[in-house]
């Protein structure tokens, strides 16, 4: 007799009348497992995006490196020419001998498809540009303020993203120390 109570309350539940019938358990268990399903889905969602994100993120990145770079070894280049390093040493006061070198700058700026290549002193003064005929020439200006600037006369090579503050167009700025022929 007491196997057949604990029998019959096992299966209460099934009984018409009982607070849970079978409906509500069906309902309950048909929303839970639509639950379940909602979120292994939404959480398969979540993965492939994030790793089609990241694989984008590293296209974009190698694309950047690999057009940054065809630019980074320029201002290490010009730091070890000769006419660079002598102009930076004494910039001449003859006006023929400074179009002279602007102009070269010019033409290298060009050829090498950069915006603007430009020369400072250690005080951050521009004294040399590639722009030097435009009515937005770096010549004269400061740009000690510049983080490629402190970089550079920290010794290293300098480089930074942001908006122009001569130019008002946003560029990757790279810089180099120039040093004199022996160093």
């Amino acid at each position: 007799m007491n196997k057949e109570l604990n029998s019959a309350r096992v299966h209460n539940y099934l009984l018409p009348g009982n607070k849970l019938s079978l409906g509500w358990l069906l309902v309950f268990i048909a929303a839970n497992t639509l639950l379940i399903i909602y979120f292994v889905l939404s959480r398969n969602a979540h993965d492939n995006l994030l790793s089609d994100a990241n694989q984008q993120m590293y296209r974009l990145q190698n694309s950047l490196e690999s057009t940054l770079g065809k630019h980074a070894y320029l201002p290490a280049l010009l730091a070890t020419m000769p006419n660079v390093r002598k102009y930076a040493a004494n910039p001449p006061a003859n006006a023929t001998e400074k179009e002279l070198f602007n102009h070269q700058l010019e033409q290298l700026s060009n050829l090498s498809n950069t915006l603007d290549i430009y020369l400072m002193q250690p005080d951050g003064e521009t004294i040399a540009s590639s722009n030097w005929n435009k009515t937005n020439t770096f010549i004269g200006k400061n740009f000690s303020f510049r983080p490629y600037f402190k970089q550079a006369i920290d010794g290293g090579p300098g480089r930074y993203y942001a908006l122009g503050t001569a130019s008002g167009e946003r560029g990757y700025y790279f810089a180099h120390p120039v040093r004199d022929e022996n160093n």
